[in-house]
């Protein structure tokens, strides 16, 4: 019995399920890359002025430095939507 030669198959050109695979994938990186550079574009301790004129930040410390930086005094008001850190006005 005579044994068969191996037949090596060249890559890419593998037919739709290749190039769906292929497709997910730089999709999924896209993806990753757009969430990182957004996730980079804001830091985590950045004092945010609201639309009605207070302010927020992540801490009541943070606030307390900011307006200390402008020569004012903060006024807490409590804490932000979601409880997504702490509203203030500088006075």
């Amino acid at each position: 019995m005579k044994a068969r030669p191996r037949v090596i198959e060249p890559r890419g050109g593998g037919g739709p399920a290749e190039l769906l695979q292929n497709t997910r994938m730089n999709w999924l990186a896209s993806l990753s890359f757009a969430l990182l550079i957004a996730g980079c574009g804001v830091p985590p301790n950045q004092v945010v002025p609201l639309r009605d004129g207070t302010l927020r930040a992540t801490t009541y410390v943070e606030a307390g430095d900011h307006c200390r930086e402008k020569g004012l005094t903060a006024r807490m008001l409590g804490k932000a939507p979601a409880e997504q850190g702490v509203l203030f006005r500088c006075e």
